[in-house]
């Protein structure tokens, strides 16, 4: 339950941000809604969305390298010393 109110607060904050960025009108008399910058807030929409693929690739590469550097330190020093005591490691 926690997990959803939280993508609701944050789909919340992107609509408010959306709205803000493209200079949105709203007008309650004869109720009209009115965007004077739509492709400034949609230039953002696809700048946000480039850097977050980005983002998550580099970690993604990053978690990849990782783990086989990790892989092949397990491997030296098992091989060297043929045990993997935490005292050994220091």
């Amino acid at each position: 339950m926690k997990g959803m109110l939280e993508i609701i607060i944050i789909g919340l904050v992107l609509v408010l941000g959306f709205l803000f960025i493209g200079d949105t009108e709203i007008t309650f008399s004869p109720f009209t809604i009115k965007m004077n910058a739509p492709l400034n807030a949609i230039g953002w929409f696809l700048l946000s969305i480039g850097v977050a693929c980005i983002s998550a690739n580099s970690r993604q590469r990053g978690h990849k390298e990782g783990t086989k550097e990790t892989l092949d330190n397990i491997v030296v020093h098992i091989s060297k010393n043929g045990t993997t005591k935490s005292e050994d490691l220091k």
